[in-house]
């Protein structure tokens, strides 16, 4: 084809009102054809595709009925989706129902037993959750329980047993080289899409979905838009669903730029390169981004930008044949650290009156299981097992960490880590080298007098924790870490109320000036010049409206 895939598997249905499946020589399945009950498998009320989309990878077989599709993956999981008029979904339901499936959705029934390596330093087994293996390598037996993901350090020739009811079944591999993964793309195109959060046409709405089942990077993602949508088939969940198809996040008519689309992964990686793809290859110039920057975060408050780019005006989508020519690739130079959520801040979109962005893609490299930030934290990483214990030793010294994930160190050199996986397994030492750390950092932040305001620095900041992320403190900047360092929190300055009698305030000073309450103030004096209060009471020392009023001020 034009873009060099070979087909080894096609797959029609037996009217033309349906869905046609292919599978190439790489494992990826693409889907096109008439849509129908879901049949399309990229969500709901989708149209019809006179070309092939990309629909999910690490496939292994595919299968189309009338009106549904069904496939199996490399991991010997079985998926199926669309028409469920005649039952044909019941085994996802787990009852007797008439509603269709939109996407390829597994319900964790597995075809024998597999086993999948990643090519870097990771098994995947396919088989029953209640069932139990064992891996041997070298001289080393290891038990995995009723574990399905193993971590390896060394190369070594593995070979697994894995114990179903009825059977066992042996297989080895042998591995040449361990690494961790570089550039892959997230959130992961493989796994199943399930447990939707409620679609929400809001603007700040989080949608969360579980990716499970995936080589890599399965969890619990989150996505928003800071700006109104124009339906609830158009979200932010669109641009991270894997799919190169006509999905999209699709602004409500009259609501443009500025805006960002923010996603929230299960893990961190240090980004190095990302695309932006648009839902139509003949045309939509003007809706797709023109300026943004690209932000990452690890607190979802602080933001560190990563890159920037102006004038990125479009004319045609390449050679303009289907939806890839859209794609528009970005690398990060530089970039250093790793975070598990990331920020696409539109600035200015083309002429068009709202802005739709199909497709986001991130690509990067995984966290090892040790790093360091550089000012003397050394953090474990578990890959996502919470309950995973471990010790860290470094010479002679062994630090029982147990479940914390941060030792404070003082020494540069080589640590070593041992992990203790509760839902996972880890084979083998993981060292790591600890190189120079400024263990007395310095900073430089600019402090403000009063709150923030967006006008300062030429707008170049839209709120008070993005200025903060840069250094730039305000009053009402709050106390937290930040990059630059700690920012406790802030003293106020307390000055007496205002009174109009001895004991009545003109102002509320409990909320503006720090004290904790408004009430049980009172002013008086000795004595009151023809006994007053109106003229001459005591109250008159604390007025600050006249010209021989008393303000007394002091810090606490």
């Amino acid at each position: 084809s034009r873009k060099g895939i070979k087909l080894v598997d096609a797959q029609f249905p037996y009217d033309d009102a349906a869905a046609c499946l292919g599978l190439d020589d790489q494992g990826n399945m693409y889907v096109w054809g008439t849509a129908d009950h879901g049949v399309m498998g990229d969500g709901p009320d989708m149209p019809t595709y006179s070309w092939p989309i990309h629909l999910r990878e690490n496939i292994a077989s595919i299968t189309v009925g009338r009106h549904s599709c069904g496939c199996i993956d490399k991991f010997g999981q079985v998926y199926t989706w669309g028409d469920g008029n005649r039952g044909q979904q019941n085994w996802i339901h787990g009852t007797n129902s008439d509603t269709d499936i939109n996407i390829p959705t597994s319900n964790n029934l597995s075809v024998g037993s597999t086993l999948i390596f990643d090519g870097f330093d990771r098994y995947v087994l396919g088989k029953g959750s209640t069932t139990t293996s064992s891996v041997t390598y070298g001289s080393n037996t290891v038990s995995l329980d009723t574990k399905s993901e193993v971590f390896i350090t060394d190369p070594h020739t593995y070979k697994f047993k894995i114990m179903d009811t009825d059977s066992v079944t042996y297989t080895s591999n042998v591995v040449s080289t361990v690494s961790r993964p570089t550039e892959r793309v997230y959130p992961p195109k493989s796994g199943t899409h399930k447990n939707h959060s409620s679609r929400s046409t809001s603007a700040n709405q989080d949608f969360s979905w579980d990716i499970d089942g995936a080589l890599y990077g399965s969890g619990t993602y989150t996505a928003s838009c800071s700006k109104p949508l124009h339906s609830n088939n158009g979200g932010p969940f669109d641009c991270f669903n894997g799919l190169i198809d006509r999905t999209c996040c699709h602004l409500h008519t009259s609501h443009t730029a500025p805006y960002d689309i923010r996603l929230h992964m299960p893990q961190k990686i240090k980004l190095t390169k990302y695309a932006i793809y648009n839902r139509s290859y003949t045309g939509e110039y003007n809706h797709s981004p023109k300026d943004w920057k690209v932000y990452g975060s690890n607190d979802k408050t602080n933001w560190t930008e990563l890159d920037s780019q102006t004038n990125q005006t479009v004319t045609a989508w390449g050679s303009q044949l289907d939806l890839r020519d859209t794609k528009r690739e970005y690398t990060i130079t530089g970039n250093t650290k790793y975070f598990s959520s990331y920020k696409l801040d539109v600035s200015a979109s083309g002429s068009s009156t709202y802005g739709i962005i199909s497709e986001i893609e991130y690509y990067g490299d995984e966290e090892g299981f040790l790093s360091d930030d550089g000012y003397g934290k050394l953090t474990i990483g578990v890959k996502g097992d919470t309950d995973a214990t471990s010790n860290i030793t470094f010479h002679s010294n062994t630090f029982v960490m147990g479940a914390a994930r941060d030792l404070y160190i003082k020494d540069v050199g080589e640590y070593s880590a041992n992990i203790y996986g509760s839902s996972k397994a880890f084979i083998g030492e993981k060292t790591y080298t600890v190189g120079t750390q400024d263990f007395a950092p310095g900073f430089t932040a600019a402090f403000h007098h009063g709150p923030f305001t967006s006008s300062d620095y030429s707008s170049a900041y839209s709120s008070v924790a993005e200025a903060a992320a840069a250094g730039f403190v305000y009053s009402d900047t709050p106390a937290g870490t930040y990059s630059w360092g700690t920012l406790a929190a802030q003293v106020k300055e307390r000055v007496n109320p205002d009174f109009t009698a001895n004991s009545t305030l003109h102002t509320d000073y409990s909320s503006k000036y720090g004290w904790s309450t408004n009430s049980g103030w009172a002013a008086s004096a000795d004595s009151q010049h023809d006994n007053s209060e109106a003229n001459y009471g005591a109250w008159m020392a604390f007025n600050k409206n006249r010209r021989f009023g008393i303000v007394i001020t002091r810090v606490v």
